[in-house]
């Protein structure tokens, strides 16, 4: 069973009524606390990491804030999740970002229809703002999967992110298994979130099976089976915590 139980919120229509200024002209970076490092490399390179990662020393999962939106409900989701879960910083203001969109949709509909669909979490995460803009951005770049804000950006400081875009994939126990920034290809995507799903799908059945044994019994060791690439654009925010945007997108003003 899924443990994540989207709690329904209550939105108020006159919230955050001067937001949308805030959308069109830039968003606050998810910064880091002063001392520590980051997984994302706004200077380019392959962009990609892999290992242990950073461990959830927290206490306790994260609630993130889901909004009512496209494959997204009101109400809160907590990372780490069952499974793995892919999260996506990034800001609405970044031209980064919205290449980014149509990769990661085409990466979350390759891994839901190879079967992982139960053990997968998408959530895109971004700085609290007005979310009617929100939503208009989220059908225009056609999002499908978990929107919404990340309060105080604990989520963000938690896996050091700085810059947009950055994706990270957590494991239940809220360890960062993969991180990767700019426009990362599906395949790319594929390729490093596929074995964290094997893994975590492994895990439960390794442990259902050793619930059904006895005091006698032991399992057969034997039995047990194992079985495009990234353009580096990263946007790193401005000292006004405006990310910058691409020559190729459309003016915001």
């Amino acid at each position: 069973m899924k443990r994540r139980e989207l709690l329904a919120g209550v939105t108020s229509a006159g919230v955050l009524g001067g937001a949308a200024a805030t959308f069109r002209f830039g968003l606050p970076s998810f910064a880091t606390p002063a001392g520590a490092g980051s997984t994302a490399d706004s200077s380019g390179g392959d962009g990609g990491s892999d290992g242990d990662g950073n461990e959830n020393d927290s206490g306790g999962p994260i609630e993130l804030e889901t909004i009512d939106a496209r494959g997204s409900e009101a109400g809160t989701l907590p990372v780490p999740n069952d499974g793995v879960t892919v999260v996506m910083f990034f800001s609405p203001a970044c031209g980064t970002c919205r290449k980014l969109m149509p990769h990661l949709a085409a990466a979350r509909e390759r891994l839901v229809d190879a079967g992982y669909g139960d053990a997968l979490t998408v959530v895109s995460v971004t700085a609290r703002q007005s979310e009617s803009s929100l939503r208009e951005w989220w059908l225009e770049y056609e999002g499908n999967w978990y929107l919404g804000f990340d309060p105080g950006r604990s989520l963000a400081a938690q896996y050091q992110v700085v810059g947009y875009p950055v994706l990270v994939a957590v494991d239940e126990d809220g360890n960062s298994r993969w991180t990767d920034t700019g426009v990362v290809s599906a395949d790319r995507i594929v390729r490093n979130v596929e074995p964290l799903l094997e893994d975590a799908l492994s895990s439960d059945d390794s442990g259902s099976e050793s619930g059904e044994l006895d005091g006698n019994e032991t399992a057969d060791d034997g039995e047990s089976e194992a079985e495009g690439e990234t353009e580096a654009e990263t946007e790193p925010a401005d000292g006004n915590g405006n990310a910058g945007d691409d020559g190729d997108d459309s003016d915001e003003s």
